[in-house]
């Protein structure tokens, strides 16, 4: 299962976890070593102590695509990330954001270095330099 990470409400700190759904907040759960994310509404967990979660903003929410920074610093790129990443040796270091495709089923680079807003496949070019993310300039 991939990890997924969202900005709590009351710090704007990223928290990181797994989703489950529960009521109709966002929210993360901890519980010893793992930590959920949990989306819209869900009974069953409804008997859950909130003083075992964080609320978190549901625009903040991004997966983890399986790939890291390429300077090896170990960080983590999740969807909602930008990037700079080369489409080939002549147009390099091209700002992008990471977001999640449903018609390719597939993480994809969002620019607008090209007139067309094109999309490509993240893993086609797994060689991506982490440089934030869309929520960093959010207000509370």
């Amino acid at each position: 299962m991939r990890q997924y990470r969202g900005k709590r409400k009351d710090n704007r700190k990223w928290v990181y976890g797994y989703p489950v759904e529960f009521e109709d907040m966002t929210i993360i759960f901890e519980c010893g070593e793992s930590t959920l994310i949990c989306k819209s509404s869900c009974k069953p967990l409804s008997y859950i102590s909130s003083d075992f979660w964080v609320e978190v903003d549901p625009a903040t929410v991004g997966q983890y695509t399986g790939l890291k920074d390429k300077n090896g610093k170990g960080k983590k790129a999740y969807g909602g990330d930008k990037v700079l990443w080369d489409w080939n040796k002549v147009h390099k270091n091209i700002e992008g954001v990471i977001e999640w495709d449903d018609e390719r089923l597939a993480f994809v680079i969002t620019n607008w270095y090209f007139q067309n807003n094109k999309k490509v496949l993240l893993a086609n070019h797994p060689e991506i330099e982490i440089i934030g993310s869309i929520h960093d300039e959010e207000k509370k």
